[in-house]
This record gives C-alpha cells, sequence and structure tokens, in this order.
C-alpha cells in the first residue's frame, strides 16, 4: 500500500522559470518512457551502456579514443622514466660535484698536517667521502699528492 508524502514546499521552485520548463520536459519524457513496454525500456538502457562502454574502452576510435588506451599509458610510463632518469642523473652530478669539492678541501687540510691521530680522523674522513663519490659516480675520485697542492 503506498504511503501518500505531503510536502509543505513546493518541490519545485516557482520563480526560476529555466528549472520548471525543464522539468516540465524531463517530466514529459518520463511520463512517455513509463507508457512502453519494459522489455523496450531494457533494451535501450542495454544499448546505451554498451556504448558507453564502447566509447570509454576505445571501440569507436574515430569517436572517442577512450580514456586511456594502453599504448598511450606505455608512452606516458617510457616518458616519466626518462624524465625521472635525467633528474637523478643532474641530482648525482651535483652531489658528485659537492663531494669532489669538500675531498679537494680535506686533502689540501691533511697535507698541512704532520702524522698523528688527527691526520688520521682526516684519512678516514676522506676515505668516507672516496666512498660517497664512488656510490655517485662508479669510480674514485683522483686525489692530487701533497706536493701538488
Amino acid at each position: 500500500m503506498p504511503f501518500p508524502i505531503r510536502l509543505s514546499v513546493p518541490v519545485i521552485p516557482t520563480e526560476n522559470k529555466l528549472v520548471n520548463s525543464l522539468f516540465e520536459v524531463f517530466g514529459n519524457a518520463m511520463k512517455e518512457i513509463a507508457k512502453l513496454p519494459v522489455s523496450i525500456v531494457a533494451y535501450v538502457a542495454l544499448i546505451g551502456v554498451i556504448m558507453i562502454g564502447m566509447l570509454s574502452f576505445g571501440g569507436v576510435p574515430l569517436i572517442f579514443g577512450g580514456f586511456a588506451r594502453a599504448d598511450r599509458v606505455n608512452r606516458i610510463a617510457i616518458e616519466l622514466n626518462q624524465h625521472v632518469a635525467q633528474i637523478a642523473k643532474d641530482d648525482n652530478s651535483h652531489w658528485a660535484n659537492q663531494t669532489a669539492t669538500a675531498l679537494l678541501r680535506m686533502d689540501q687540510d691533511r697535507c698541512g698536517l704532520a702524522s698523528g691521530p688527527l691526520r688520521n680522523l682526516y684519512d678516514q674522513l676522506i676515505q668516507s667521502r672516496q666512498n660517497e663519490y664512488y656510490n655517485l659516480t662508479g669510480q674514485y675520485y683522483p686525489l692530487p699528492s701533497c706536493g701538488d697542492l
């Protein structure tokens, strides 16, 4: 048994003519659809769903190429990987230059020291920086001898 709903406020604002006209058009269309047999409405809905699926997956490329074609996604992924690799390469070269500068400074300071615990500490620091440089570039930084400085 249907329950009658009574609203004290009108469903459609009466002062907006555009909304009223749209409601009249779609309201009339819904009344006409309701007169059709259920099977026709179901077939039309099925055809609509099939058409939306074909369009979204690129089944009709002349009309719409789809949302995410695999070749486009692969191309974008390749471009993104190249961009990230370039950024990493630039970042590595920046840090390699910073490490090389620090190595030269430490080597100059070490050359001015006599042997002892402070020089041993500098040797350890230089070796640590050499390992950092090797991790960045794949080779050890060629330090000049103390006589060349």
